[in-house]
């Protein structure tokens, strides 16, 4: 498990179209230990599966902006805005991302092909 703050763009970024972030909630998300970071092959999106202070369990879908990749912790976007969901496992919260990102699957599958099962689990 790794503590992962290499998202800090979240907080320099609006909301969806027309809506504002849930500061208290972004301020939250902080404080949430990532156990599993999912990228896509190319590098451009990432799935953090993670486990809150409150002992449950959420993930959130990120996009990496071409321009901000020199700067690794400026570079990370959030587009699906799932971070406030919370589930009450581990898996549930899997099951939920794989909904969410439909990507997910082959980028799980591409980790298994080349890097072995450790690196997903």
């Amino acid at each position: 498990m790794i503590v992962s703050n290499r998202k800090q763009g979240y907080l320099a970024q609006d909301g969806p179209a027309g809506k504002d972030l849930d500061w208290p909630k972004v301020m939250e998300a902080k404080k949430n230990l990532v156990l599993r970071s999912i990228e896509t092959p190319d590098g451009g999106r990432c799935v953090d599966l993670f486990r809150t202070p409150d002992g449950s369990f959420g993930f959130e879908e990120y996009r990496r902006d071409a321009e901000d990749w020199a700067v690794e912790e400026l570079s990370w976007y959030p587009i699906g805005y799932h971070a406030g969901g919370r589930y009450p496992t581990e898996a549930a919260a899997m099951a939920a991302a794989r909904v969410a990102a439909p990507w997910l699957e082959d980028a799980m599958e591409d980790v298994m092909e080349n890097h072995g099962p450790s690196d997903t689990a």
